[in-house]
């Protein structure tokens, strides 16, 4: 769960283009497509929760870290601003999600790395019948037939191969 690597370098530079952006929606505020009272307080939680992250980025919290990046980015884009603003926001939304998705998937190759995560089989509990048995080395097992299975009918049935008394001759 602790962060590993470049990964706190990876959350500073989230960090630092979420202050970006928060800073930009607060400088800019006129131009094309800008509303005519600019609400300024997502652009001040978005900049508190990016130093949130530089926060939690400290403390090397691999969980926490991903999902301040994506609320201080949501804050961040959060108002609607000039249109000259629109890929600043795009930014902040990529570098947010990006940022979530690698540390995600690092967690994730860690914890296979550490066998923490469980087989199918051992979800389900113990001493449940062919589930548990350990197939041959070097041979391929057969997959467990279903219960639930039904074989299709043939084409023709007994019924169907007789004619029916509706019909003439």
């Amino acid at each position: 769960m602790q962060m590993e690597g470049r990964e706190p370098l990876w959350a500073w530079v989230t960090a630092a283009v979420i202050a970006a952006g928060g800073i930009a929606n607060l400088v800019d505020t006129t131009g094309r497509g800008a509303p005519a009272h600019p609400v300024a307080w997502p652009s001040y939680v978005g900049l508190l929760l990016a130093a949130g992250l530089v926060a939690s980025t400290r403390a090397r919290n691999r969980l926490l870290s991903p999902f301040v990046a994506i609320f201080a980015a949501f804050f961040v884009t959060l108002e609607r601003g000039p249109d000259s603003l629109s890929f600043v926001h795009i930014v902040v939304l990529f570098a947010a999600v990006g940022f979530a998705v690698a540390l995600t998937m690092r967690q994730r190759r860690a914890q296979k790395a550490l066998g923490a995560t469980r087989s199918p089989a051992g979800r389900r509990g113990r001493g449940r019948g062919r589930d548990d048995e350990q197939p041959a080395v070097g041979r391929p097992r057969k997959p467990t037939p279903n219960r639930r299975y039904t074989p299709p009918k043939s084409s023709r049935t007994a019924s169907s191969s007789r004619r029916s008394g509706t019909t003439r001759h």
